[in-house]
């Protein structure tokens, strides 16, 4: 499965991906609802979300998750200001049996610890 690394998506794309939580919130909107905004990250670098039109169902996911979590995200990569941002369909809290490296989502040094 090819790996959607934040350094590498482009307007347009849809992903379906797993990402580090770097920051969390449910906000409310000018037009009185709520929305997730979120940032997510890899090793390669950090990109917001956001998640539109908070369901109750959506609200429970959303508040099991905290910052540092691992979540599998599906999403559309949008331009707004210039910047790159996820558009969020579907997040959830990964799973141990998720196939996720956890060396490609935290930055290490590029020489081993030996």
């Amino acid at each position: 499965m090819e790996r959607y690394d934040v350094s590498t998506l482009k307007a347009g794309e849809e992903v379906t991906e797993f990402y580090l939580v770097r920051a969390i919130s449910v906000k409310t909107g000018g037009n009185g609802k709520q929305y997730g905004d979120f940032l997510f990250g890899d090793s390669t670098g950090d990109i917001t979300g956001k998640k539109w039109d908070v369901t109750p169902d959506d609200e429970v996911m959303i508040n099991l998750i905290k910052e540092g979590d691992v979540v599998k995200i599906q999403a559309k990569v949008k331009e707004f200001n210039s910047q790159l941002q996820l558009t969020v369909s579907q997040i959830r809290k990964s799973k141990e049996e998720d196939p996720v490296e956890i060396n490609v989502l935290v930055k290490s040094a590029p020489e081993s610890s030996e």
